[in-house]
């Protein structure tokens, strides 16, 4: 069965579990001076003070300010313990590989979309027609408990979403997951990536999928995939990167020239005898219909002359 929230029992042993943890590291008394320092120009970018009460601190830049630079340093001076993570968004010239694993796996395939049933068939793809329509899977393995999951799915210049499409198929896939808790994944779509964000996300695994319209050909990278907690954004993982190679659309069926040509040399004369056997089925039914039609005008005939 699952249920929809954790135990008093186990929410209880993890306030206690946290709160020995932080009195060992001594970090129920935080009392931290952290500097964040651009080497090369020796611009500082953060100084702040860090207490046990105070909000965690955010702060972004752009590359062009760190121009000039060539690492960044970073200092902390006082007692207790604090966590700080970097991270960078761009996209990339070369493929990521391989994937990172820091408590959560990530892997993502691309399928054709079936026009009737909108599901996903065929082995994964790298090259595709535009026009087309595919669905994009995004399965994850969590090794604990998540109360806030954030999937971040960049989109290669090719990939147009479609939020009209397999939105029901954005919640959570009890079939793949061992989880004791109802997790639902809110999709938000935008120009260049899809966001899913999930609550209350157990230890196990995990699938969100969406639809996208190839409308450009060439040569693309898909992005690595990035599902992270919220909160704790060193517990994170990334899928694999790869080339996607699109072609200019193109109908595969048979030419309208084909199905209306008719090859007799080419035929071994199989399609000229049920040719023939159609004429002969013709020429018997209108047979049939004329000597009807005759007898029809001579019952008539016949009859005028008696009441005459």
């Amino acid at each position: 069965e699952y249920s929809y929230a954790r135990s008093i029992v186990e929410d209880t042993y993890s306030l206690i579990g946290l709160f020995l943890y932080d009195s060992l590291r001594q970090s129920d008394n935080t009392d931290l001076l952290v500097e964040v320092k651009s080497i090369g120009s020796d611009s500082l970018l953060i100084s702040s003070r860090v207490s046990s009460d105070s909000e965690p601190i955010s702060q972004s830049w752009v590359f062009e300010e760190l121009q000039g630079s060539t690492g960044i340093k970073i200092s902390v001076q006082g007692d207790g313990e604090a966590s700080v993570v970097l991270g960078f968004e761009y996209v990339p010239l070369k493929l990521l590989n391989p994937m990172i694993d820091q408590g959560v796996t990530v892997q993502k395939i691309i399928q054709a979309m079936d026009p009737f049933s909108g599901s996903p068939i065929g082995a994964p793809l790298k090259a595709y027609k535009s026009g087309q329509f595919v669905i994009i899977t995004i399965q994850f393995t969590l090794i604990d408990d998540f109360t806030s999951v954030l999937i971040d799915d960049p989109l290669p210049g090719c990939f147009e979403a479609q939020n009209s499409l397999l939105s029901s198929n954005s919640e959570f896939d009890q079939s793949l997951s061992s989880s004791r808790f109802f997790s639902y994944f809110e999709t938000e779509y935008l120009a260049d990536r899809v966001i899913f964000r999930g609550t209350q996300v157990s230890a196990g695994t995990h699938s969100v999928s969406y639809v996208a319209m190839i409308n450009v050909a060439g040569n693309f990278i898909v992005g690595p995939t990035i599902v992270k907690h919220e909160h704790q954004p060193s517990l994170m993982g990334t899928s694999d990167s790869f080339y996607f190679v699109v072609d200019d659309f193109s109908f595969d069926g048979p030419s309208l020239e084909d199905v209306c040509h008719y090859d007799m040399e080419s035929s071994d004369g199989h399609n000229l005898k049920y040719l023939g056997f159609l004429a002969f089925i013709v020429l018997f039914v209108a047979v049939g219909v004329g000597i009807y039609v005759y007898k029809m005008k001579r019952d008539s005939g016949a009859r005028l002359n008696d009441e005459y």
